[in-house]
């Protein structure tokens, strides 16, 4: 994650600064490497354990928040890729897969949170705000709340086709919001 973030904050430097090309040759060979690792990881847990579903959604948010970090607006299209869409669909599949009073729901605010970041597609964001409902019910942490807030402005920003949509921390900051979505 902080590998990932760490590329995200030069992306976001060279977009304040104006440097072409946004996304460089060293971001994305790094973001190579992180994309190689996300794909061999396989979680621990025996199939069908909650932990091991828990895992699967990290795995999805890891991948949709490289995704997002090397495709900023101003490097691609307002139609997202096919191929981001199914990996927030299947994301979306295992949000579903939850028990709402499962004790699970203290680890799910942060993956559904970030592949919420990239639900484009306004029939995707239904299943993200029931799930951080359940996550609320569940932990009653007020975070949830507040990702939900910053989720509705990052979804207002891309039906809008605003590039301020790929940056979810300025957004946050933005509404006077400082937190952490876990």
């Amino acid at each position: 994650m902080s590998k990932i973030t760490n590329i995200r904050n030069t992306i976001r430097s060279n977009m304040e600064n104006c440097v072409n090309p946004i996304v460089d040759y060293t971001a994305l060979y790094r973001a190579a490497e992180i994309d190689v690792g996300i794909r061999e990881w396989r979680p621990s847990w025996e199939p069908g354990d909650s932990r091991e579903l828990a895992g699967l959604m990290y795995k999805q948010m890891m991948w949709v928040y490289l995704w997002r970090t090397i495709y900023p607006p101003k490097t691609t299209t307002w139609q997202p890729e096919y191929k981001i869409t199914e990996v927030v669909n299947d994301g979306l599949d295992l949000m579903k897969r939850f028990p709402p009073k499962s004790q699970v729901q203290t680890l799910l605010l942060a993956p559904t949170f970030l592949i919420g970041c990239a639900a484009f597609d306004p029939a995707q964001r239904p299943t993200i705000r029931q799930s951080i409902a359940n996550i609320k019910a569940y932990t009653h942490l007020r975070n949830a709340d507040r990702a939900v807030e910053v989720l509705e402005e990052v979804w207002r920003y891309m039906d809008a086709k605003d590039e301020r949509s790929w940056d979810w921390q300025m957004v946050a900051h933005s509404m006077g919001m400082d937190f952490l979505a876990t």
